[in-house]
């Protein structure tokens, strides 16, 4: 008795630019699901809780807090590559290089899919853009980038924090 279709429509695009000294990273990505669905196989966005950093998941997001059945999420990365920490010359010697970023998604809910399975009590729809922002410092000891990261709107219905110092371990060749 298949009465109940569902589909959905995803597609990203990222891509690397460099630019002179400095380098910019990008990835969008959007989506749309049709028919009626559970929330579990909605776009439920990639939370962080932990102390590392991700590059495409939102830092400052607690799992589980939004659920979309239409997104648009774009991450962001501005690599300076010491543009500003190779004119001191202590910095310089250390190879620090600076790197900026923003995360930001949006999202709609409609009210079909709670008519399969009511959704838990924390889960919500969004109501205004998420946006987070993030200053930091990259090859530390070659191996290691700390960043600074803000949530910048909207405040967290969950308790997640609004600011958060996050590590990476990366190597690059």
């Amino acid at each position: 008795g298949g009465e109940n279709y569902y589909g959905k429509v995803l597609g990203t695009v990222e891509q690397y630019l460099r630019m002179g000294q400095t380098a910019f990273n990008y990835a969008i990505e959007g989506g749309m699901y049709f028919g009626k669905l559970p929330y579990t196989m909605l776009d439920i966005p990639h939370g962080n809780e932990t102390f590392g950093y991700y590059s495409y998941d939102f830092n400052m997001l607690n799992f589980m807090e939004y659920v979309h059945d239409k997104y648009l999420h774009a991450y962001l990365e501005y690599h300076l590559n010491g543009f500003v920490f190779n004119r001191l010359p202590l910095l310089k010697r250390i190879g620090l290089r600076e790197v900026f970023s923003a995360k930001t998604m949006i999202g709609s809910l409609s009210d079909r899919h709670q008519e399969i399975v009511e959704f838990p009590v924390n889960l919500s729809k969004m109501s205004n853009p998420y946006i987070e922002l993030g200053a930091g410092v990259e090859n530390i000891l070659r191996l290691f980038r700390v960043e600074a990261v803000w949530r910048v709107t909207p405040k967290s219905t969950q308790g997640a924090p609004s600011f958060g110092l996050r590590a990476k371990f990366e190597i690059k060749l």
